[in-house]
């Protein structure tokens, strides 16, 4: 009779240190080992809906069998049966052959490196979140109020009357339009995020030149240029609206993420929709949340739920996915003072307001950068006041 031990190892628990083929194999990587008794030559295996049969005999060295996270992976034997619960990454299951020594094969949970590294870059942004979890209230005497088009600007007016966006909000309630209109957006004009503005840069820039160009050179926009987009048609409808550049906590990190917040009068709070991804956070109970809940509950390690409809120009996009981007672009914000239409190209003066949580860059807060020239200014005013940030409209 044949006896096979077959070990299982898998991330972050203990080290191998056996100086036999096994830990040849795993060399210093942090497993755990399981044994499942085999006698014969067949382990039979179930991951979800598929099962199937490995045969020991035709087992190569290093053989890899992909295994996904949605299943618990078993393995049964006329001997025993061994459940392993992958939980949290996608693991290569590895299979190694011994001949001298007593474990003839020996079969290896692993993970890829990248995505062991984005466990651990998500870990560090949580963490980042935690450490910076508290905003301030020092008074924002030095900032302006934050101000909203009236829908009656007869740009917006254009923009509604060209795009029928009567029609596009549909006859439901205030919320059901606000998700219509976030979705038209998404689908008139696709998401290329490694593109610059459009060539030429639509001057000024709102969303009846980036649609216009867009279209003409068939070219798709990145999330800064969507969000304008859906800013202005939420401001054309009556909905006030700010886009928000989401930032990082490093500086040096260029790459950060542009969505909307638009004023719900039904709910009495702001609401949070990207136009990039047809996407927006809800708590367990299915309700909206905004850009500042969102925040609080990933530092709470509360739920947070996306709407099935997220996806990348069509492609299917991951909760774990958009959740673990967003983890590092909620650290702090930026807008512009005034939303309206074009204003983003003002050639005289722009005003924007970064929103830093307490403890990061302290000696800025309540203070203004201008940049610019005499004729075209531009403000950058920083606070650490939530409060003033968020403002009701």
């Amino acid at each position: 009779m044949r006896i096979i031990i077959i070990i299982l190892a898998i991330f972050l628990v203990t080290i191998l240190a056996s100086s036999d083929r096994s830990a040849e194999t795993a060399g210093d990587k942090d497993i755990q080992k399981y044994v499942l008794k085999v006698e014969g030559d067949t382990i039979y295996y179930k991951w979800g809906e598929s099962e199937g049969a490995i045969s020991v005999g035709n087992l190569s060295n290093y053989d890899t069998s992909r295994v996904g996270v949605e299943h618990d992976f078993i393995l049964v034997s006329n001997l025993d049966t061994l459940t392993i619960k992958p939980d949290s990454l996608p693991v290569n299951l590895l299979f190694v052959l011994g001949k001298d020594t007593i474990v003839e094969t020996v079969l290896f949970l692993d993970y890829e490196s990248e995505e062991r590294e984005e466990l651990k870059a998500k870990e560090g942004r949580l963490k980042l979140l935690r450490e910076y979890s508290k905003f301030g209230k020092t008074p924002g005497e030095n900032i302006p109020q934050f101000y909203y088009a009236d829908s009656k600007d007869t740009n917006l007016i254009k923009l509604k009357e060209l795009y029928n966006l009567d029609s596009v909000a549909g006859h439901g309630d205030e919320i059901e339009k606000i998700i219509n209109l976030m979705k038209w957006v998404h689908n008139i004009v696709r998401h290329d995020g490694n593109s610059p503005n459009p060539t030429p840069t639509p001057t000024p820039t709102n969303a009846l030149d980036i649609i216009s160009v867009c279209k003409k050179e068939n070219r798709g926009a990145n999330c800064r240029l969507m969000a304008t987009i859906l800013n202005e048609v939420y401001l054309a409808m009556g909905f006030p609206s700010r886009h928000i550049t989401c930032l990082p906590f490093d500086k040096e990190d260029t790459d950060c993420h542009v969505i909307n917040m638009v004023y719900s009068e039904s709910l009495k709070k702001w609401l949070n929709m990207d136009p990039s991804f047809e996407a927006y956070f809800m708590d367990k109970d299915s309700n909206i949340l905004g850009i500042n809940e969102i925040r609080q509950k990933m530092i709470a390690d509360e739920k947070l739920i996306l709407n099935e409809e997220i996806n990348w120009n069509g492609q299917p996009r991951s909760e774990d996915t958009h959740l673990s981007y967003m983890s590092k672009n909620l650290f702090r914000f930026s807008c512009p003072l005034g939303s309206g239409f074009g204003y983003e190209s003002n050639d005289s003066q722009a005003d924007w307001v970064y929103l830093n949580p307490t403890g990061y860059d302290s000696d800025k807060i309540n203070t203004t950068d201008t940049l610019g020239t005499s004729d075209n200014k531009f403000f950058k005013h920083y606070t650490d006041n939530d409060e003033l940030f968020w403002a009701k409209p």
